[in-house]
């Protein structure tokens, strides 16, 4: 039996993670998976966890702020807004009237980046969300720490990002709002901002060869934050890491929002591990270094003959058949695009 990934319109776009009980034993999407298996110390997922199909309802939210004649002022965050929102509807199927995007080269008041903007299209965004839409929010600006007032967050400090009127409205705090998201929605976020690395608050950080780093997160960190919903984080530097504008094809742009569009447009259906390695590789120069974080485990089948992988995708599927087994390994990640 073949197994057919999903339609490329559909933004399961960056991490396609279809269910192991969806695969047929001896079909095994993509030719080159990395050599490395993610692996896993803790249950940290939400009970009720579900992926999504990314066969509902798409919708897509893109912030560039250049901070024009500001002594902060950034040159390429508005092009790198733009260039994600061609990508989503040329490339993705994004319907235009789904997408909101905010940007400071313009004169409408309803189409700056304002605090008040910003959090209006957030929640316009995550509002009526249902399983299997797939939500997908692009950042590009300044973005910093400031001391955690309320003791939710393990490292003891919260990420914000800086609307255009900060100075007076002040900054918005790492509050995309994930937990209220249902069961099997999708939400794929890319920050290319400075101190991003967990922005999302998610408790899933995965190195660049597979290895996932979780033992700092606690169950008060779980009560407070975890999330049913499928979440994925690509952010542009650690949580004290920057992240740099540069000159990329003749114009100024975000070192990793022109990295992650390049990256994509390189390769034929990257891996996770691919992308990351990508990302880290061509940011490197720009001493900045990506992160990938998620709401759940990723597992991935890594670099073996042809004929192995489908012993072991058929082991898998035997195994997950059983009650109490399928949450331990619930899935094989690939990305499509």
């Amino acid at each position: 039996m073949k197994y057919h990934p999903p339609s490329f319109d559909l933004p399961c776009f960056f991490l396609s993670t279809p269910a192991l009980q969806s695969l047929a034993p001896t079909d095994i999407p993509g030719e080159h998976v990395p050599r490395s298996i993610t692996r896993h110390v803790d249950s940290l997922e939400h009970p009720n966890f579900q992926f999504s199909r990314c066969t509902g309802r798409k919708k897509a939210v893109c912030i560039g702020i250049n901070y024009t004649g500001q002594n902060s002022q950034l040159d390429g965050c508005v092009s790198d807004a733009k260039n994600m929102y061609r990508f989503l509807v040329d490339r993705l199927g994004f319907r235009s009237r789904d997408i909101i995007r905010l940007t400071d080269d313009g004169g409408d008041p309803s189409n700056l980046p304002t605090r008040s903007n910003i959090l209006g299209a957030i929640r316009w965004l995550v509002s009526g969300a249902h399983k299997h839409d797939s939500l997908f929010i692009h950042y590009s600006g300044h973005g910093s720490q400031v001391r955690d007032l309320n003791g939710d967050e393990v490292d003891g400090y919260d990420e914000v990002i800086f609307p255009l009127d900060y100075a007076q409205a002040g900054t918005v705090i790492d509050d995309v709002r994930i937990k209220p998201l249902p069961p099997g929605c999708r939400l794929t976020a890319v920050f290319d901002s400075c101190h991003s690395g967990s922005i999302l608050d998610v408790p899933y950080v995965y190195h660049s060869d597979g290895r996932v780093r979780s033992s700092s997160i606690t169950r008060k960190f779980l009560a407070e934050k975890a999330t049913p919903a499928e979440v994925i984080c690509w952010s542009g530097s650690t949580d004290s890491g920057t992240s740099a504008d540069v000159q990329g094809a003749g114009i100024a742009v975000g070192a990793m929002s022109f990295a992650f569009l390049s990256a994509l447009g390189n390769r034929s259906r990257p891996t996770f591990e691919e992308l990351l390695r990508d990302l880290r590789r061509a940011t490197r120069k720009y001493h900045q270094k990506p992160q990938l974080s998620a709401s759940h485990r990723i597992v991935s089948v890594i670099d073996m003959s042809q004929n192995r992988r489908r012993i072991l995708l058929r082991i898998l599927i035997d195994v997950s058949s059983f009650d109490g087994m399928a949450r331990m390994i619930s899935c094989v990640t690939y990305m499509y695009l």
